[in-house]
Parts: C-alpha cells; structure tokens; sequence
C-alpha cells in the first residue's frame, strides 16, 4: 500500500503539486501561490498560550451547530477547512486524481494552520475538521475496510511534526439513522457522503482510523441530545476534565 494519499510533512505535498504532470495547472499554481503567501503573513514564532480544539465527525453529526453554540459561551473565533481562501478551488481538486485531490485537503491544512497562528495570539481557536479528517478518509479509501488497514500504532497515525497540533480533538458522533434524518434536510452532498451512507464498510473503516490515530488522541463524544446541552458537556469536559483555560463571554 502507498503512502502517498496520507501527507506527512508540507515538502511532500508540494512535490505531488509541482511534478511534471500537475506543474501547468492554473489552479495548481493558484493553491501554491495563496500557501506561500499565508506563510509570509505569518513572520514570528507563535507561542501558543490559548488552546486550540477540534472538532471532527461525519457530515450531520453537529460539528458546525456545536462550534456555533460553544462559540456564543466562550471567547474564540472558529475556522473550517479547507479555508475560505481556496474553497473556491475546492470542485476543480475534487474531479482529479485521488492523490491530488488529497493533496489539495493536505494543503488546506497548512494554510489553515498559518491562520490559527495570527488568531490564537488573541484567543481560543475551535477548528471545523483539520488534519484527522484529511487522514482518516485518504486510508478508508485506500482500505475499504478494517482488515486492510494498517494497525494500530503504526506512524501514519501520529500527527505530522510541521503542522500546528491541537490542544483536543474532539469527534462527533450520532447513531446513523439520525445523522441519515439530518443529512436528508440539506439540498446537496458529496460522493463521498454518498459512499457512507450506502457503504457500511466504508464507514467502520473510516471510524477505526480516527480511533487509531494518537498524539492528540480523539476524544469521541455523542451529539444526540440538544446543541446547548451537548456544547455544555463539551465545555466541562474541556475545562474541567482537561483543564483548559477557556475564557467566558
């Protein structure tokens, strides 16, 4: 099996994006261009002194509502990825080559960590999927299911050593008939969201690799009672249990 779908460092992503094949595309030098100048925006080590959360789930299991209700409680700004500087890029990536599609995702990351930077000089940070997302549908693709994942443990699972690592990774889950009830209230949705609704493989495969993955851990939390509630579970858990400093509004 390659590694080639699971990006361990920025360098490798650039290569995939610059080789001979990919190196006249427009939308290429345009996703390397906004990379490069999000780094120059950002010229001082940052000091990471407020946390930095996750939140990762399928689509439907309350990411967004749950950000949107944490972040009327506590003082942060919020951020999704890919960011909004290259989601307009998003369709051209998504019809191309599962490794550069891959490569598009693991370059959001870095862009996005290049904004969480400037923004966690001032306050918490709560990020809608990030790296774990990236990783975890690149290997069920390549797998398809559990057996042919590679076990647990093993170094595809740690978090890459150049990208901002978060404080908590946080994953969201709902029994998949409700997720099915609230995706079924969206006009649209990916083939890939297509794919685990109809592929019960696909999805077990996509589970066990956000489980495996180590150093932050994920923290699995079910989002089946109200956003207010489950934000207020979320909240004692990080400050409490995880001793977070989380300042309130």
């Amino acid at each position: 099996m390659e590694d080639s779908v699971v990006f361990k460092c920025v360098d490798s992503v650039i290569n995939v994006l610059e080789n001979e094949e990919n190196s006249t595309s427009p939308e290429v030098h345009e996703l390397i261009s906004i990379y490069n100048k999000s780094k120059s925006n950002v010229n001082f080590v940052v000091e990471k002194k407020n946390p930095l959360i996750v939140f990762e789930g399928l689509d439907g299991a309350g990411k967004s509502t749950i950000m949107k209700v944490l972040n009327e409680r506590i003082k942060c700004k919020t951020i999704s990825t890919p960011p909004d500087n290259i989601k307009h890029l998003r369709s051209y990536f998504d019809n191309k080559s599962t490794v550069l599609r891959r490569a598009f995702y693991s370059l959001g990351n870095y862009i996005a960590a290049e904004q969480i930077k400037c923004m966690l000089k001032e306050t918490a940070v709560l990020v809608d999927r990030f790296w774990n997302s990236t990783c975890a549908f690149a290997l069920a693709n390549e797998a398809s299911e559990v057996s042919k994942l590679r076990p647990e443990g093993n170094e595809i699972y740690m978090w890459p050593k150049d990208l901002l690592k978060p404080d908590v990774v946080i994953f969201l889950f709902v029994p998949e008939n409700e997720r099915i009830k609230r995706l079924a209230r969206r006009a649209t949705y990916s083939a890939e969201e297509d794919r685990l609704k109809n592929d019960d493989n696909f999805r077990e495969t996509l589970f066990t690799a956000y489980h495996r993955m180590k150093d932050p851990s994920v923290t699995e939390i079910m989002s089946i009672y109200s956003p207010k509630k489950t934000a207020n579970f979320i909240f004692r858990k990080l400050t409490n249990d995880m001793g977070l400093c989380l300042e309130t509004k």
